[in-house]
């Protein structure tokens, strides 16, 4: 990058949180497309986490590995991701996909407010 004297710099490196309700290893276009950005900002010296619900896509059955728990974090490359307890079922019922989605971002907000806080370190 260069300044508006045509200098170059490097710029400051950023903490960026990506929220998404989809990230790999669910087979969607989504979570390739938030799983590509992430990396493509970490790789330029970035601090990126991804906060996310449990892999429930496409089934509604949470993936094994993640089920019973209410908090996991792994690492994805570079890529902090922090995953939330997820409702999710295999039934089609209307309210279904309702309380799947309310209920990753429930446990965002309060993993952000309570558990990491306003100013992660």
């Amino acid at each position: 990058m260069r300044d508006s004297a045509g200098e170059a710099f490097l710029p400051a490196v950023s903490k960026i949180a990506l929220v998404s309700h989809f990230y790999n290893p669910e087979p969607c276009a989504a979570a390739n497309r938030v799983g590509a950005m992430a990396h493509a900002l970490a790789q330029a010296g970035h601090d990126v986490v991804v906060y996310t619900g449990m892999p429930s896509f496409p089934d509604g059955i949470i993936a094994p590995g993640y089920r019973g728990k209410r908090h996991a974090t792994e690492h994805d490359g570079p890529v902090t991701v922090e995953r939330v307890w997820t409702f999710a079922s295999p039934t089609a019922r209307p309210g279904n996909r309702l309380l799947n989605w309310g209920s990753v971002a429930l446990g965002i907000a309060v993993l952000s407010i309570f558990v990491i806080g306003f100013n992660r370190a």
